[in-house]
């Protein structure tokens, strides 16, 4: 896994990110794949998909995601298989989903939100498979950690390639005042130990890279979590995604 995520973020463009990514993601067991982002207050967006629901530019675009699924940063199980669960949901958005299945077969899904509602941007990924909803819970079930954690840090990229290519740019801020506050109780030695679990990095790796004893830095890793308010590495990525580590 590092050393995928390692290709992705060395790339230097859109196009060749999506090149690398779409490997990633279909190399993790996903048949497929949507992206959106949109400006704070919606009114502009990019769009990637590898499924061909919408052409880049489409001036009709909707994405239920948008709408329903960026208010926590929780997965959401996605797809016709998943739809019933979700009664609130308006008639357009059943269509879009109804829609989505019918022209490409794919029926469940992982939503994973990068960015928030409230943010400058805010977005994320849908994954999206062809299996029934019984075998999709037994596959996210092992995979739904790994498949966040790359999500996140893809996420990073991401943020770099639409200022380098100026989309978007109403959302150039890309840090929250209450993770950076966060970040700042951390000390040196645990800002160290945070960059390299971001990174993807083993704790044994860790220790060896830092000339610590792995208890060492499991102790760190406590004191993170607790600084961060966190419970995983997943979190405690989104935290210093979002407060600049």
């Amino acid at each position: 896994m590092l050393d995928r995520i390692n290709e992705v973020e060395a790339t230097r463009s859109l196009s060749e990110f999506w090149l690398k990514c779409e490997m990633v993601i279909l190399g993790l067991g996903f048949d497929g794949f949507v992206y959106t982002i949109a400006s704070k207050v919606g009114n502009d967006f990019y769009y990637y998909d590898n499924l061909g629901l919408h052409d880049p530019g489409d001036s009709a675009f909707y994405d239920p995601f948008l709408e329903f699924c960026c208010h926590s940063y929780d997965p959401v199980p996605t797809g016709v298989e998943f739809m019933a669960d979700y009664s609130y949901i308006p008639q357009s958005a059943v269509d879009f989903i109804q829609h989505a299945a019918d022209k490409t077969g794919m029926i469940s899904g992982l939503g994973v939100p990068v960015r928030l509602a409230g943010s400058n941007r805010y977005g994320g990924f849908n994954l999206l498979t062809r299996k029934p909803r019984a075998e999709f819970e037994a596959f996210i079930s092992e995979m739904q950690e790994r498949t966040q954690l790359f999500c996140v840090l893809a996420q990073r990229h991401i943020e770099q390639l639409l200022d380098q290519e100026q989309i978007l740019m109403q959302g150039a801020e890309q840090y929250s005042l209450d993770d950076a506050e966060k970040l700042g109780k951390l000390t040196t030695r645990e800002r160290d130990v945070l960059r390299r679990l971001v990174d993807g990095i083993s704790r044994k790796a860790c220790a060896h890279q830092l000339s610590l004893a792995e208890s060492t830095v499991d102790s760190h890793i406590k004191s993170i979590y607790r600084k961060l308010e966190v419970h995983n590495r997943v979190e405690a990525t989104k935290v210093a995604f979002q407060g600049a580590l």
